[in-house]
């Protein structure tokens, strides 16, 4: 196998195996002291630390079809298959463009 097929195949094995992206908070709680740190700041006189309350929007309702009462989506289920076998083709398509066909020509 040459350098130019084993290089396409890590590389979409590698796009396949890539991590979804997750949602997580941008930064960390601001009010995440022990009761041994709070106790310290307010030794020093800085005072007892005021908790810090977010409030969050309320969650969208789910919406259920009367066909479907287990909640899946059949339809994202079927986009994220075709997106699978596009890249498997898309893989196959640059491992068969990339690779050498054993094709011997007659010399006279």
């Amino acid at each position: 196998m040459s350098r130019r097929s084993s290089l396409t195949i890590a590389l979409a094995a590698l796009a396949l195996t890539a991590p979804a992206a997750q949602a997580l908070p941008a930064d960390p709680p601001l009010n995440t002291f022990t009761e041994a740190e709070q106790q310290a700041i307010a030794s020093r006189g800085v005072g007892k630390p005021r908790p810090v309350t977010i409030s969050a929007p309320a969650p969208a309702p789910v919406r259920v079809t009367a066909g479907d009462p287990g909640g899946f989506d059949w339809g994202s289920a079927a986009v994220g298959g075709a997106g699978v076998s596009a890249l498997a083709l898309l893989a196959a398509a640059g491992v068969a463009v990339t690779t050498r066909r054993g094709v011997r020509t007659a010399r006279s």
